[in-house]
């Protein structure tokens, strides 16, 4: 899983650096690569659930907005 997820960026930085050969944005790239990565890396551990992964890190304050 880790390897899949440094492809993934490292493809994704393969392509902002020939972002005028590719004709797409550096923007759309980054965030393209963010959802990818994110995705793999919770397909991984389905066992968590969205509470697991983000309260620990600070995101308690707005829990009532997100869950």
């Amino acid at each position: 899983m880790t390897t899949l997820i440094i492809m993934i960026f490292v493809v994704g930085y393969l392509c902002i650096v020939m972002e005028s050969v590719t004709k797409v944005s550096k923007s759309a790239i980054a965030l393209f690569v963010g959802v990818a990565c994110w995705a793999v890396y919770m397909i991984g551990h389905s066992e968590l659930s969205s509470e697991e992964v983000f309260l620990p890190h600070g995101l308690r304050p707005v829990k009532p907005f997100f869950f």
